[in-house]
Formats: C-alpha cells, sequence, structure tokens
C-alpha cells in the first residue's frame, strides 16, 4: 500500500509542479512590473494596478469561465480516444473565446477614458492619474486576445496530461516577461511595461497553438481571420450607434459624482445590447451551433 501510496504522490507531483511553476511565474511577473513602474514618478505604480484589475477581472469573469467549462470535455474527449471529437471542443472554445471577448476588447480601445471616468473619479483623481489609468488599460486590451488563444490551448494540453510542457512555455515567457519589460519600458517609458505584457502573451499563444495543433494533427484554417474582422466590423458599427446615446440633458439629471457612471452604464449596456443582436442577426444558427459544441 505504501508503494501505491508513494507512485500516486509522485504522478501527481510531476502534474501538478509544472503548473505552480506557470502560477508562481505570473504571479511573479506582476510584482516585477510594478517594481519597475516604481522608478517612474509618483502615481504610475497605482495607475498600473488599477488598469492591470481591470483586465484580470475581464479574464476572471469572463475567459476563467469558458475554459471552466471546457476542461471537463477536453479531457473527456481525450480519454475516450475521440481525437476528432476533442478537435472540435477545441476549435468550438477558441471561436466561442473570440466571440465574446473581441467586441469587449474593442469596447475598451474605443471608450477606455469612459470606463475611468465612471469607475474611479469618485477617488478623486487628478486628470494626469486618469489619464495615466486610461492609458494602460487600453494597452492591456491588446493582451486580452492573446491570453485567451494561450489560456485555451493549455486547458487542452492539460487535458492531454501534456502539464510539463505547459511548464516549461510558462517559465520561459517569465522570464521573457521581465526582460521585455525592462528593455521597452527604457526605450518607451511606463507604457513598456504593459508592452512586455503584451508581447509575451502574443509569442506564447503563437508557441501553445503550434504545439496543440501538432499535438493533435491539425491547424487553424483562415476562419478564425475572417471571424476576428466580421466581430471587430459589427463592434465598430455598435461603437459609433452608441457613442452619442447619453445626452447632456439626460444626464443633467444626475450628480457630477454619478453622471460619468451613469454614461459608462448606458454606454456599455447598449453597446453589448446590439453587438449581441448583430451577431445573432449575422449568423445566428452558426453562433448557436459553436457554443453548444463548446459546453
Amino acid at each position: 500500500p505504501i508503494s501505491i501510496y508513494k507512485e500516486d504522490s509522485v504522478m501527481y507531483i510531476k502534474l501538478v509542479l509544472p503548473l505552480l511553476m506557470v502560477t508562481a511565474a505570473q504571479s511573479i511577473a506582476g510584482i516585477v512590473d510594478r517594481m519597475i513602474a516604481s522608478y517612474y514618478p509618483e502615481g504610475m505604480i497605482t495607475a498600473l494596478s488599477l488598469a492591470s484589475g481591470l483586465f484580470g477581472f475581464v479574464v476572471n469573469l469572463l475567459l476563467i469561465s469558458i475554459t471552466s467549462v471546457l476542461f471537463p470535455d477536453f479531457s473527456k474527449a481525450h480519454f475516450s480516444g475521440g481525437s476528432i471529437q476533442l478537435i472540435e471542443k477545441y476549435l468550438s472554445g477558441l471561436k466561442a473565446a473570440l466571440i465574446v471577448l473581441l467586441p469587449i476588447v474593442i469596447f475598451i480601445l474605443f471608450f477606455h477614458d469612459e470606463i475611468i471616468r465612471g469607475l474611479y473619479f469618485r477617488r478623486k483623481f487628478s486628470l494626469g492619474s486618469a489619464e495615466q489609468v486610461s492609458g494602460f488599460l487600453k494597452l492591456y486590451a491588446l493582451a486580452i486576445i492573446p491570453c485567451a488563444f494561450y489560456m485555451i490551448p493549455s486547458y487542452v494540453l492539460q487535458s492531454m496530461q501534456c502539464n510539463t510542457r505547459v511548464g516549461f512555455y510558462g517559465a520561459i515567457s517569465f522570464i521573457f516577461n521581465i526582460v521585455a519589460s525592462i528593455i521597452l519600458s527604457r526605450l518607451w517609458g511606463p507604457a513598456g511595461i504593459v508592452w512586455g505584457t503584451i508581447l509575451t502573451m502574443t509569442i506564447y499563444s503563437i508557441f501553445m497553438l503550434r504545439t496543440v495543433s501538432r499535438k493533435l494533427g491539425m491547424r487553424l484554417d483562415r476562419s478564425f481571420l475572417f471571424l476576428s474582422i466580421q466581430l471587430s466590423f459589427l463592434s465598430v458599427c455598435a461603437v459609433f450607434l452608441v457613442c452619442f446615446i447619453p445626452s447632456e440633458k439626460f444626464l443633467s439629471f444626475f450628480g457630477e459624482d454619478m453622471r460619468h457612471f451613469v454614461s459608462l452604464c448606458i454606454l456599455t449596456g447598449s453597446y453589448l445590447f446590439l453587438a449581441t443582436i448583430g451577431l445573432f442577426l449575422w449568423k445566428g444558427k452558426e453562433l448557436k451551433r459553436t457554443f453548444l459544441k463548446a459546453s
């Protein structure tokens, strides 16, 4: 019995240790980013922390939810020997993440100032501090899709018990992130810290996508590019439709502290409503099939 427990313990340690390394590396990378920000004027650490917190909110609320649903199906498909089924689940998961996250990226890129005014102006930020947070948030939005495109392949590899490879790529990306943030911050100032994260996540996602493609004997087709273009077009159309909705006459009913928050709520609700309607008018049946396969 002792030998059985020992073998099980060794197996679990081999599976868990690489994932612990990845989690630790990501946490340490965030700490290092703040250490780099400490070399810049006062308020830079706060601005970076608030922007990265909003980025983490989107990732934790949406992306973690999607991967939590997908992971059991990935494991079931792999251990049942259904490689075709695993490929279908994998591709549907990537498309589902793209459909959910890309409109949010477009929204943040266009309305990053409104988001910061709506959420943080009650803290009596100076205009300069708000602009710093807004600038960081706009850059972090560019990292959302690469984050999705490395996390979903990572869960596929974990379902196949290839945790060592996940841990290896995670450790390499951690080192690269620190080096890139230091170099780019010297070239471009505080914005270089976030650009280092964006560059790291993009390269990491490329390696993860290629690894999963080789493991499964498949490759991503052009449908992802076409889907991205179509989603971007619909999202931009929704942006232009809602950008003039919050009128000054309506907002004058609210106090100065609440006007920005109410404006943000109206913008967000209108944008999501129009984007969702546009998506279902565009390809409702195909979207339904995609999410059914993913879930």
